[in-house]
């Protein structure tokens, strides 16, 4: 225990950085009364034994790592999502995807231990069977890339969905460039 955690008497409520850009509050509530928390950083000390709440105050990086280093050290990493797309009709990547391979790769060699999801879909244009399989091979030709060029270990796990799934809702027979895809996960 610290000389701060020793010299508080009572618990520390705070909300921390979560890394959204969405903004959090978090109402503490005691039968002494209540605080709300809307700020990053921002804390409170409820009284032991008395339930009373200071005033809520920003606390320093430096306190904040003291206090709840651990349990933030302890939270998982959250995932990478990568979005490749193909050619109409082909297992080819476009251009685009295809220069975003080296990013894909070193979010993969950040991680410890990877495990990747690779999803494959199709669009909605020729047979739905034929869909099927080409949703196949552009996941597994993902995974091939990646296993190829990754120097470490790793897991991966392949699925795919023909035109069951589509990121944008057609009619048959339409072409849509955003549903020949391969989604990858990073975790």
């Amino acid at each position: 225990m610290t000389r701060l955690e020793a010299a508080l008497q009572g618990d520390v409520i705070a909300i921390l950085e979560d890394g959204h850009a969405t903004q959090s509050s978090v109402e503490v509530a005691t039968t002494a009364g209540s605080v709300v928390l809307d700020t990053p950083g921002a804390a409170t000390l409820v009284g032991e034994g008395t339930g009373s709440l200071t005033q809520p105050r920003v606390l320093p990086d430096d306190v904040t790592e003291t206090l709840f280093g651990d349990a933030i050290d302890a939270e998982p990493q959250r995932p990478d999502r990568f979005i490749l797309y193909f050619e109409e009709g082909l297992d080819e990547l476009t251009q685009a995807s295809t220069d975003e391979m080296p990013n894909l790769l070193q979010a993969i060699n950040r991680r410890d231990g990877p495990r990747v999801d690779i999803v494959g879909h199709a669009d909605r244009v020729g047979p739905e069977p034929f869909n099927a399989i080409l949703s196949r091979r552009r996941a597994e030709l993902v995974r091939r890339l990646i296993v190829d060029q990754l120097s470490q270990p790793v897991v991966t796990v392949v699925s795919s969905y023909g035109e069951q799934d589509p990121l944008v809702p057609t009619a048959d027979e339409v072409a849509e460039p955003r549903n020949r895809r391969v989604e990858v996960t990073i975790r």
